[in-house]
C-alpha cells in the first residue's frame, strides 16, 4: 500500500467495496503513542490510531477480491492475516 493513512485506506477499500458495506465489528482500532518528535507530550499522549482488519476471516470481501487487497497490501499484512494501517 502506498499510503500510511486512513484515508489510504479508506480509498483501497472503496475500490473493492463501492458501497461501503465493510462491517465495522471486522475492524480493531487502537490508540498508541506515535514515535518521533512531537513537543512535551510526545510521551504523554496516544496520538496514533492504528487499525486492523482480519483478511483471512473477513466476510466482506469474495476470495478473488481478498486476494488482490493481499496482493497489493502485501508490506502490511501481518502474520495472522491482518492488514495493518
Amino acid at each position: 500500500m502506498r499510503s500510511a493513512s486512513l484515508s489510504g485506506f479508506i480509498g483501497l477499500v472503496a475500490a473493492f467495496d463501492p458501497d461501503g458495506e465493510l462491517p465495522l465489528r471486522e475492524l480493531s482500532f487502537r490508540f498508541v503513542r506515535s514515535s518521533g518528535a512531537g513537543g512535551q507530550n510526545v510521551d504523554k499522549v496516544a496520538s496514533k490510531a492504528v487499525l486492523r482488519w482480519n483478511l483471512r476471516e473477513t466476510s466482506a470481501l469474495p476470495a478473488g477480491v481478498r486476494e488482490r487487497l493481499v496482493t497489493l497490501a502485501a508490506g502490511r499484512i501481518s502474520g495472522a492475516g491482518e492488514l495493518i494501517v
